[in-house]
């Protein structure tokens, strides 16, 4: 049997499920897995523990999840000139 590697997007087996797991969630975001751990770490949005410690986001905050990634613009970043030695 092939190991499941819990660092990549897998598509949802049941898209129509009521819970996805954090590699789903990343699939129907188009964000990374380690992205969303981090967003559930911060605390937003919600997500719930199931028996054995697995984490589980309802159908209906998935959309939160992007959005929260998605808010405002990027910051605009200069470059520092440098200057000839004289």
């Amino acid at each position: 049997m092939p190991r499941r590697d819990y660092t990549k997007a897998q598509e949802p087996a049941d898209p129509h499920a009521s819970y996805f797991t954090i590699q789903e969630v990343a699939f129907l975001t188009k964000l990374s897995v380690n992205t969303i751990r981090r967003m559930i770490k911060a605390g937003a949005p919600h997500s719930q523990r199931v028996v054995g410690g697995a984490i589980r986001v309802s159908r209906e905050d998935v959309p939160q999840y992007y959005n929260a990634h998605r808010i405002g613009p990027s910051p605009v970043r200069h470059r520092r000139q440098v200057r000839a030695a004289a």
